[in-house]
């Protein structure tokens, strides 16, 4: 299902021991709980201005409890915060109009690793500097705290390479191909990358990227950018191959997050086809105090 879709994932964690923890850290900000509030409008609202933030709050499946933040600005940095507050891994998981996905993981308040299938940290088509290309590369090794199985790290780390839109890498960028590519002869390599809107370099001390053996399939601390030949040649396949750049579904069932593909929105809209355990869902919301409104 195409559209906005963002959770935050709280592992080993209860919901009660969520919605403590949630008012608490969210206190110091000015928001306290609030037993009504206006109805959602989802065309008109101004989350950065409104003085109500909601969230709906799913019931523990599979070892996670999921949060739905109206507020998606902030709900990167609220994970880092429940994760430190709660002791618990913390996984904020996007998906943006099925064209891209990411995620934010941490650990103890503490991050684990970071991905974006565009390699920026905003949906763009434009190429990602390779600076934000180094730290939203995705590291599935990393990701052990979170998998129900570490076995697991292997079709993660596949999932990601697949995952990667080609042209926020390659484009306008020159590729000098020092190893073979399993299953893809020189010209069809080319072909592909010019096809993503890079050029093949003619010289090493002319590439901006390098395709040679490396330890942990990417190198971005070196000039030119070393790449691995196996995560290269899957950021080459056709583009019917693998999971589509936009697609969080194959991400969320290996790493098991449930309800991933949904929304605050969406739910606040009734749009609640497929979304297991619907009625263990509560909704919260919070008042934000103005400056001088005395807490209640």
């Amino acid at each position: 299902m195409g559209g906005l879709h963002r959770g935050l994932f709280l592992r080993s964690v209860g919901p009660a021991a969520v919605v403590e923890i949630l008012a608490s850290v969210l206190a110091p900000a000015g928001w306290a709980p609030a037993a009504e509030a206006p109805p959602y409008d989802f065309v008109t609202v101004d989350v950065s201005g409104e003085r109500y933030r909601r969230f709906f709050l799913g019931p523990a499946l599979e070892g996670w409890v999921t949060l739905y933040d109206q507020d998606h600005p902030g709900t990167g940095s609220l994970g880092a915060a429940l994760s430190a507050a709660l002791g618990c891994p913390a996984c904020y998981l996007w998906s943006h109009h099925g064209d891209f996905w990411g995620y934010a993981a941490f650990r103890g308040g503490e991050a684990l690793d970071a991905f974006s299938s565009c390699l920026g940290p905003v949906p763009d088509f434009a190429p990602a500097p390779l600076e934000d290309a180094a730290r939203l590369w995705g590291r599935a090794a990393a990701l052990a705290p979170l998998l129900p199985d570490a076995r697991r790290t292997d079709a993660i780390e596949a999932c990601l390479r697949e995952s990667v839109y080609p042209p926020a890498l390659l484009g306008g960028r020159l590729t000098l191909v020092r190893e073979p590519i399993p299953g893809l002869d020189p010209p069809t390599v080319a072909a592909r990358i010019r096809a993503w809107e890079g050029a093949v370099a003619a010289r090493e001390e002319e590439a901006d990227l390098l395709v040679v053996r490396t330890v942990e399939g990417a190198d971005f601390g070196t000039r030119p950018v070393r790449l691995d030949p196996a995560p290269f040649a899957r950021l080459l396949q056709d583009p019917g191959a693998g999971p589509p750049a936009g697609e969080v579904g194959p991400f969320a069932r290996l790493v098991g997050l449930p309800n991933a593909e949904t929304s605050y929105e969406y739910l606040a809209r009734g749009l609640w086809e497929g979304i297991r355990e619907r009625e263990g869902f509560r909704h919260l919301c919070f008042r934000h105090r103005g400056p001088g409104e005395a807490e209640r």
